[in-house]
């Protein structure tokens, strides 16, 4: 192949990939923003750990059958991005529990999809003079729940509302002994270790428990 040849294919080449890029630098930085805020089903949160809790404390499972396709797989993921989008619109018109049972049935989606999205974003607001993020744990823990030990549902992240540093990172627990729930609470880890901060009915609700992470900011002074 001669120069002039070799030239013109990687002059074309390059063409070809400039094509496929985003043509409009505001779409991108939306785009950018939405995934950095983490209200796209296509960024993942690993700093927090949330999710709510069914009565049981458990999350429905639903294992990913043995000899699944790629194509299969990513069927179920495009499904799990879809009920992700419709928890968050639930939740964001207020209707909490059916947006936590539609989250629960995404997650059970990336688990048959192979998908490790270690959390999702349910919900951002402005409580003065705090912003908080609300996110639903995916962890190990979350996605089969221990014997023996902690899970996480739910995580609240506290900054504030002009600094993007968060600050405390409220979680939802819930304790399990024998393969079941047998206790629930806020908490929270710092510098000092674990602090308890205030038991909670095993069968909470997505909005008592909001309303509880809330409570504790207003006698906190919002810290």
């Amino acid at each position: 192949m001669n120069k002039i040849a070799l030239c013109m294919i990687v002059i074309l080449g390059v063409v070809a990939v400039g094509c496929n890029g985003d043509s409009n630098p505001e779409n991108s930085t939306a785009k950018n923003k939405a995934e950095q805020e983490g209200l796209t089903p296509n960024a993942s949160n690993n700093a927090a750990r949330n999710e709510s809790p069914s009565q049981s404390g458990d999350h429905p499972q639903e294992n990913a059958p043995a000899g699944l396709t790629e194509a299969e797989k990513a069927a179920a993921a495009e499904e799990a991005n879809a009920l992700y989008r419709e928890a968050q619109g639930l939740i964001e018109a207020e209707k909490y529990e059916e947006g936590y049972e539609t989250a629960k049935r995404a997650m059970a989606k990336y688990i048959v999809a192979e998908n490790d999205l270690s959390a999702m974003m349910l919900e951002a607001f402005d409580h003065p003079p705090s912003r908080v993020q609300v996110m639903f744990n995916m962890g190990d823990d979350e996605r089969d729940p221990p014997a023996e030990g902690i899970m996480r549902p739910l995580s609240f992240r506290v900054h504030p509302i002009d600094s993007p540093q968060t600050v405390t990172v409220i979680n939802f627990e819930i304790a399990r002994s024998e393969g079941e729930g047998i206790s629930a609470a806020l908490g929270a880890n710092d510098s000092e270790g674990h602090a308890n901060l205030g038991m909670l009915p095993l069968n909470s609700t997505y909005k008592s428990i909001r309303d509880a992470v809330l409570d504790l900011l207003d006698n906190s002074g919002g810290e």
